[in-house]
């Protein structure tokens, strides 16, 4: 096994086994094997040994719902995947679009119900909704569509994870 290849196994038994891998013999034999022979990567799996020991004496506290809000962002600009924002009232509403997105439906919603309550069809009102109040319930398939906005989300951290993975392999 080569050098590069043994430290990936530990990195990934490090994951799995709590970062005792190599003590507790959780690696495969021919990694091991490896391990006795070089020097440098038993320093390698040593310098992880203490890592993972000094991470688990302090961990790491959660980040705030404010992180989160941005981070898929940042990282998407970071990877190439996203043109930086515009400067000015775009980059305003940046993590904010489910927001943004739900006050419009909400408008819309209350838009449709302002014109449509309280009206019947009468003699002098057609069979159904003026054109004004047909575009308006069109509209309305938004609000039904919200679970699928939600998934759109999900498809771009898949997007995202992706671009890392493929990332990780070049290197």
């Amino acid at each position: 096994m080569r050098c590069d290849e043994v430290q990936r196994s530990l990195i990934e038994e490090a994951d799995v086994g709590g970062g005792r891998a190599a003590a507790a013999g959780a690696l495969p034999a021919e990694a091991a094997r490896h391990l006795e022979g070089c020097r440098a990567c038993r320093a390698e799996a040593a310098a992880l040994e203490a890592l993972l020991r000094t991470l688990a004496a302090d961990p790491v506290p959660e980040p705030p719902a404010s992180y989160w809000a941005t981070a898929r962002e940042d990282l998407a600009r970071r990877l190439g995947l996203r043109p930086a924002p515009a400067p000015g009232f775009p980059r305003l509403f940046a993590g904010r679009r489910w927001a943004v997105a739900g006050a419009a439906a909400a408008l819309i919603v209350a838009g449709a119900a302002a014109l449509l309550v309280g009206r019947t069809p009468g003699p002098t009102d057609p069979a159904g909704p003026s054109s004004d109040e047909a575009a308006l319930l069109r509209n309305l398939e938004v609000v039904r569509d919200l679970e699928l906005l939600e998934e759109v989300d999900l498809l771009e951290d898949y997007d995202l994870l992706r671009a890392l993975a493929r990332r990780d392999r070049a290197t």
